[in-house]
């Protein structure tokens, strides 16, 4: 007579790397043996269907197809395409972050040793601290998850080339924190070009940095959020008579000039007066 296996299948998902590729093998384990999924209601036994030594090639395994179907569909809610097509780039490392732990109860799942240390541990968290001096300030962008950091520079170039994981100073895979990216990412991209190699950020970048100074905490952030609030009202150079102690008369072009300077004064931010030379700057800066 000849043995026959049944019962409810247990799910058995091995993850493989392919170069460039998650490959994924998806199993059905029935007691000692484990059938590959899509198969025939009925298979026969072969030895390499043994879990754990060897099996009685003369039997059959009677397979549940309904608990089968159930499993693949629940696996193919979290894949952008349906199994097995293999999975490339940030698809692979969206499915380990996300799809990966709404399986793991009531499924038996196998990672090749060098999927470990690339499956995703989470998405970044951010913080922004904040430091200045007399003419200078500084938003300074912290990426860290569970202790592990990532250089701002390389979120950034992360975000901003349409990728989504970067690699954590220990060599561990995150995600960039894209919603906190969406609102505030160009801003610090513009931050960084304007920063450059220097020390700080100039006055005149305040505006730009006008919602990451909101966000900051630190000695002294209240008076730039000041002065970013008071550049972005702006809408004018205001109105200005010249000092009655001024011994000269000022042309139309000089009281423009006059005007941009006391604004720029007021502001205490710094700038250029770029007329050609004697047209008359220096009365311009006298008064």
């Amino acid at each position: 007579r000849l043995g026959c296996r049944t019962g409810r299948p247990r799910p058995h998902l091995y993850l493989g790397a392919d170069g460039e590729r998650l490959t994924l093998d998806l199993r059905f384990t029935y007691g000692d043996v484990r059938v590959p999924a899509q198969g025939p209601p009925m298979v026969q036994l072969e030895a390499e269907m043994a879990v754990d030594g060897a099996v009685d090639a003369q039997g059959f395994v009677q397979r549940d197809v309904v608990a089968e179907a159930e499993a693949l569909s629940l696996l193919d809610a979290h894949l952008p395409q349906p199994y097995p097509a293999p999975l490339v780039g940030d698809e692979a490392y969206d499915f380990l972050l996300e799809g990966l732990p709404h399986l793991e109860a009531g499924w038996d799942i196998y990672l090749e040793p060098s999927l470990r240390a690339r499956r995703p541990r989470g998405t970044l968290e951010t913080q922004i601290g904040f430091r200045s001096g007399v003419d200078w300030f500084e938003v300074d962008l912290n990426f860290e998850l569970e202790g592990a950091q990532a250089a701002p520079a390389a979120v950034l170039k992360t975000w901003a080339e349409g990728r989504r994981y970067v690699t954590l100073e220990d060599g561990s895979l995150a995600r960039v924190p894209e919603a906190w990216l969406r609102r505030h990412g160009e801003a610090a991209a513009q931050l960084a070009e304007i920063r450059g190699r220097k020390k700080g950020l100039p006055a005149h970048a305040a505006p730009i940095a006008a919602d990451l100074l909101e966000l900051a905490s630190g000695r002294g952030v209240v008076r730039w959020r000041e002065l970013a609030e008071r550049i972005q009202r702006i809408s004018r150079v205001p109105e200005r008579d010249p000092p009655e102690e001024l011994r000269a008369e000022l042309r139309d072009y000089q009281q423009r000039g006059y005007r941009w300077l006391c604004f720029l004064r007021e502001l205490g931010l710094g700038g250029i007066l770029a007329d050609d030379m004697g047209l008359g700057k220096t009365v311009q800066t006298l008064a």
